[in-house]
């Protein structure tokens, strides 16, 4: 494998909602286009098809395992990734919230992302 393929769902998405005008600022003043990204919920043939799935807070986790029980720990939280004082915590959704919260919160995904992307690198020998 010198790839890796990411998707996105919501155990509890509305189908086709673009992303938070918030959302949206923080990204883009960080250098990212998000706004042909569109919500879908997830579903089974997403998780029986996924090497890994990771979830934001612990309900993702436990609603993706109702939907299809995993007994491989392919489900994991995105906290579970970078620095050992924040493993296990939830990342809360900053919809709602004002744009510095946003703001941080991007920033703390991003963190984590990162030390996802070289856990996988290194555990499927992947090219950077």
């Amino acid at each position: 494998m010198d790839s890796i393929d990411a998707s996105s769902a919501g155990t509890f998405a509305l189908t086709g909602r673009p992303a938070a005008d918030l959302a949206l600022k923080v990204a883009a003043e960080r250098g990212v286009d998000i706004s042909r990204h569109r919500s879908r919920h997830l579903t089974s043939q997403m998780l029986a098809t996924a090497d890994i799935v990771i979830g934001m807070e612990r309900d993702h986790i436990v609603e993706a395992n109702v939907v299809v029980r995993d007994t491989s720990n392919k489900y994991r939280l995105l906290s579970d990734f970078g620095p050992p004082r924040l493993r296990g915590k939830d990342i809360e959704d900053p919809y709602g919230a004002p744009i510095d919260y946003f703001a941080s919160i991007y920033d703390e995904i991003e963190m984590h992302v990162n030390a996802l992307l070289d856990e996988l690198v290194d555990r499927w020998k992947l090219s950077e």
